[in-house]
Order: structure tokens, then sequence, then C-alpha cells
């Protein structure tokens, strides 16, 4: 029998079985087992360790205590739901308050009438592309 076709199955098993210790050592200790309990029954108290696990994306490091009592958020609350803001954050993923158009628009004579200035003074053919005249 040959030994030709088994030599790479042989070399392969040297290999690994030269790379075992390294992958036997043991990893560092960052904290003893008395600390990680320590750390778990504070989280337990101070009630990060039911946030952690109620919200997928929930941040400690991030969290800022509110300045707000309970009588203003009920009243902002109840704000948004008359002028509708509340049910457009419910409906629309995207919908982004700051980017809303504030107060009212021009009217169509306001409009025509701008336009007409800009016909006017030139400013509106450097707006369409012709540039040579600007």
């Amino acid at each position: 029998m040959s030994l030709r076709p088994l030599t790479p199955v042989i070399a392969l098993t040297l290999m690994l079985s030269a790379s075992l210790p390294a992958l036997a050592s043991e990893a560092p200790a960052g904290k003893s087992r008395a600390e990680v309990l320590a750390e778990l029954e504070a989280a337990r108290k101070d009630g990060s360790l039911a946030k952690m696990s109620r919200e997928s994306s929930y941040a400690p490091e991030f969290e800022r205590p509110s300045t707000a009592n309970r009588a203003d958020v009920l009243a902002a609350l109840e704000a948004a739901r008359k002028d509708g803001t509340l049910a457009k954050m419910n409906r629309e993923a995207s919908y982004a308050p700051e980017f809303e158009p504030k107060g009212p628009g021009r009217s169509r004579a306001e409009v025509l009438a701008e336009l007409k200035q800009a016909q006017e003074d030139g400013s509106m053919r450097c707006q369409t592309g012709n540039r040579s005249s600007c």
C-alpha cells in the first residue's frame, strides 16, 4: 500500500496537532465571578437590567436624566395629539418634524410676482442654465 495519497492528510493532522496548544491557552480574566455577580445585582436594583432586556438599542452611556416633569410630558403629548404630530409619527417611519414647513406658504400671486421680477432683472436666466449672460 502506498502512503502517497495519505500524505496531505498526515501533514494536515500534524499541523493541526501542533497548533492545538495555542488554542488551549486560557483567556485573560478581566473580572472575578464575585465582581460580575455584584454588577448584576446592582443592575437589577437600579433597573438597568430590565431596560437592557426590554430594549434592544438601550445604551446606558447615552442616557440623560429628564428635566421635564410628568405634567409637562403629558401636556406635550396632548398638544401632539391635537396638532396631528403624534399621528404622523405613528404612521410614517421617516417623519422628521424639524423639516416640516413652518408658517403659511406663499400665495400664487406672490409666486407670479417673484417670477416676473426674476425675468425682468435677469436672475431667471442665471437659474435656468444660460450662464453666459450672468
